[in-house]
């Protein structure tokens, strides 16, 4: 609960459990100013009862001038705002680079089906070349044949190997 003149002005926060001591699960009651924390009842009795310097939260609330609290309120918006900014030129900057690997990635898609169809047609002029030399090698050995015929029948006297 906040003072402000004669109006008391309440603020209802969910803290989700950050407003509770992890030792013993307590609300924090009071700021001991000597070791800087927050402590519930049990803390301050069991830890900091030597301590000069502590006060209860709502005392140290209510210390906090109205003009205090709009500074605060200010400096902590137009930190949001910034951050809100930087955050929308990282994003900006994340999907420019998306779209140009994107685009990098497309153009070595485009690349691999480039060399995925020469290495297919290399391969099919191999495959042609290799029957070619087939070919050649099984007509060499019928000519060789035939000319060795006539040669044994004496129809040839000289046998050039070609």
């Amino acid at each position: 609960m906040v003072l402000s003149g004669q109006h008391k002005i309440q603020i209802l926060v969910d803290m989700n459990g950050m407003d509770k001591c992890t030792e013993h699960g307590h609300t924090f009651r009071y700021h001991c100013k000597d070791y800087d924390t927050l402590c519930c009842e049990l803390c301050h009795i069991e830890m900091h009862k030597k301590c000069e310097d502590i006060l209860e939260i709502k005392e140290l609330v209510t210390e906090v001038e109205n003009d205090d609290v709009k500074q605060i309120l200010e400096s902590i918006s137009m930190q949001a705002n910034d951050l809100v900014e930087h955050s929308d030129a990282k994003v900006h900057a994340i999907q420019t680079k998306v779209g140009s690997v994107r685009k990098e990635i497309e153009n070595k898609k485009h690349l691999i089906e480039q060399l995925e169809e020469r290495a297919s047609a290399i391969k099919n002029a191999q495959t042609d070349n290799y029957d070619a030399k087939q070919q050649c090698s099984r007509k060499r050995y019928r000519v060789t044949e035939i000319a060795r015929t006539i040669f044994s029948r004496g129809q040839i006297t000289q046998w050039l190997i070609i």
